[in-house]
């Protein structure tokens, strides 16, 4: 896919008002915690406290229910059909088995081990947490906010065919991102307010801006598409 400048400055300008914006869907439409910015505060944040305190969390889930329920309404993924009590139960088991053994190693793993390791995680994810490879949706999405320090490509329900293959499109996705890295790095990082300038650190020693950019391209290269072809070959 050939990509202009002009294209990556409209995915970084709609990224850019997401981050600081709560997402009208959710609640009173004000809780700044459904935010890019705020749902990063919630779950990477709540993890790294976790893991200075032994994983341990007053016999509560690590991610609460809301918080999950906040990302799938300011993500505008499908609600899951277990319910967001179970992802939640399942959620908190899959990071004392899978995540919390190698959280403080995660920024140390060498280049390709970062990118197996990811992969690896978003299809166990999906497993443990809805029993379907079927899932992979909710699944990156969930990862890209929990360990943004991985390279974690999300994926769209517009992306997710009956055949998909999360290795498949993890390969794609980094594949594009490369040709497209010198335009997306010169891109400007969101605006960040006093109650989330912890995140700066974040962003800047991570390529998680990087990829918000690249999954967005994709999905507006998405809608062009459909909004180019007859109405009545659109998808439903």
């Amino acid at each position: 896919m050939s990509t202009t400048l002009r294209q990556i400055e409209q995915a970084n300008r709609t990224l850019r008002r997401r981050w600081n914006r709560p997402h009208p869907g959710f609640g009173s439409g004000n809780d700044l915690r459904t935010s890019d910015a705020g749902l990063l505060q919630s779950l990477y944040g709540n993890m790294e406290r976790a893991s200075h305190f032994q994983w341990l969390n007053g016999g509560r889930t690590l991610i609460d229910k809301t918080y999950l329920a906040m990302l799938c309404a300011a993500l505008e993924l499908d609600a899951p059909w277990i319910g967001f009590d179970k992802v939640a139960a399942n959620l908190d088991n899959f990071i004392r088995e899978e995540l919390a053994p190698c959280w403080s190693e995660l920024d140390e793993l060498e280049h390709e081990a970062r990118h197996e390791l990811s992969i690896n995680l978003v299809e166990k994810a999906c497993e443990t947490l809805f029993g379907s490879q079927k899932n992979a949706v909710f699944a990156s999405q969930l990862l890209l906010f929990l360990c943004p320090q991985l390279p974690i490509f999300a994926v769209t329900g517009q992306q997710q065919s009956e055949h998909f293959s999360y290795r498949e499109y993890h390969q794609q996705c980094r594949n594009q991102m490369a040709l497209n890295l010198p335009l997306l790095a010169s891109q400007p990082l969101p605006k960040l307010l006093p109650s989330t300038a912890n995140l700066g650190a974040l962003l800047t020693r991570t390529d998680w801006w990087v990829r918000r950019l690249q999954t967005q391209l994709q999905q507006q290269a998405f809608n062009n598409l459909e909004d180019s072809r007859p109405e009545q070959q659109r998808s439903a």
